[in-house]
């Protein structure tokens, strides 16, 4: 699955998830068949790149701005990259993220993972998933929002011990028969630090390894 990838200097010290989270043994088997359909997604293809474009803003002091251009590449299984042609600190935390929303196939490995009580605010036909890391850091918990007829995290959210919020909205549109990321948004409130953050995903250069009938069912 892809990168789903936005931050800004609020988010430099992004880090490790923290201390595990129980579930029980009907939970665990409903999340491994979830995640398992997160990944199989991206089963038919074998890489990808694309092209960035990145929106920064900060909304507190020094008040910067920043607008850069990157690629991002995929190749199975679960490898992501994301490099700009520049990289300042604006931008630095962005491949972090990156990393923490594409792949899914890591999820299991890296993080103890439970179902999310639903609430008055819960999409219809999504599922919200509570990503701890198994080993602790500077967050407090993610949650990922999964829907459940595209099989996509279509929004994240990390929740930092420090009281700090990070939450990024992204959007998939069909290419080459297959649902990518075409567009991210982020808020970031952070002790001291406020900003937002916009990225666009064009140009996208797939390699598919499936039938006609395959890549017809996926549109």
């Amino acid at each position: 699955m892809h990168s789903m990838r936005i931050v800004a200097g609020a988010a430099v010290a992004l880090a490790l998830l923290s201390a595990p989270l129980g579930a029980s043994a009907a939970q665990t088997t409903d999340i491994s068949g979830i995640v398992s359909q997160l990944t199989a997604r991206m089963d038919a293809v074998s890489s990808y790149k694309a092209h960035i474009k990145l929106a920064v803003r900060l909304h507190s002091f020094p008040f910067l701005a920043a607008d850069l251009d990157g690629t991002t590449s995929y190749s199975r299984p679960g490898h992501y990259t994301v490099t700009f042609d520049q990289l300042p600190s604006l931008a630095s935390a962005f491949q972090k993220v990156s990393g923490d929303i594409g792949d899914p196939a890591e999820w299991t490995s890296k993080y103890a993972i439970a179902v999310e009580p639903e609430s008055a605010s819960t999409t219809p036909n999504t599922l919200t998933l509570r990503l701890t890391e198994k080993v602790q850091g500077q967050i407090d918990h993610a949650l990922a929002f999964v829907d459940l007829t595209s099989h996509t995290v279509t929004r994240m959210e990390w929740y930092y011990v420090n009281g700090g919020r990070i939450a990024m909205e992204q959007h998939f549109a069909p290419i080459d028969g297959v649902l990518l990321v075409d567009s991210q948004a982020a808020d970031i409130d952070m002790p001291g630090y406020k900003a937002t953050a916009q990225a666009v995903f064009d140009g996208y250069d797939v390699q598919v390894s499936m039938s006609p009938t395959q890549r017809t069912s996926l549109r």
